[in-house]
């Protein structure tokens, strides 16, 4: 037997019992010394927003974000084939994405990578792809996590420094960061940051 690495989602009620079991991604990872699986969500109301991807040395998995409904069916993924990029020393990587939803249901997920950060939204009415870029702030090194939220209709960022960096000894090179997407007709088009 192969071995193989699925994401599943368990729902149970609130006495412990299992209600339903989905699985949201197939073939996630098929490598049992790899483990650099990456998981992040967000939710709306009943919905929630599943985004994957896997951290394989040489050939990472892009990230895939899956819509799951009340009560567990995956109502649409969608690949995200622009996560993966090429790194500073040119190896293939996968960004270190965060995601969020929109007041309009759509789902945006930001990928920073060198110098911007990409902004992929994932329309709630037809699970379309359109994307944006923002520069992104000069002390943001390119393997450093962003996170994103929205607040009282505004997009919001935080990028924090890469663990990466400290383990290689580069710590220092790069900052914490909170920062606002500002719209321009329509469009996410500048960010206005502040580093900490």
């Amino acid at each position: 037997d192969r071995y193989r690495e699925d994401l599943i989602m368990r729902v149970y009620s609130e006495d412990g019992v299992l209600k339903t079991r989905s699985t949201v991604r197939e073939g996630l990872n098929f490598s049992a010394s790899a483990h650099y699986g990456e998981i992040d969500f967000a939710h709306r109301g009943l919905d929630i927003y599943l985004l994957s991807g896997f951290e394989e040395f040489l050939d990472p998995v892009a990230f895939e974000l899956a819509k799951v409904t009340a009560p567990g069916r995956v109502e649409w993924r969608r690949q995200l084939p622009t996560t993966v990029g090429r790194d500073d020393k040119g190896r293939r990587r996968l960004c270190a994405a965060g995601v969020t939803v929109l007041a309009d249901g759509s789902a945006l997920v930001a990928c920073p990578s060198s110098g911007q950060i990409a902004l992929i939204q994932v329309l709630a009415d037809n699970s379309a792809l359109k994307t944006s870029t923002v520069p992104a702030p000069r002390c943001h090194h390119p393997n450093g996590p962003v996170s994103v939220a929205t607040a009282e209709g505004r997009l919001n960022l935080l990028g924090v420094p890469s663990a990466s960096l400290a383990r290689d000894g580069l710590a220092g090179r790069d900052c914490t960061w909170f920062g606002e997407v500002v719209n321009s007709k329509g469009q996410l088009a500048s960010g206005r940051w502040t580093s900490f």
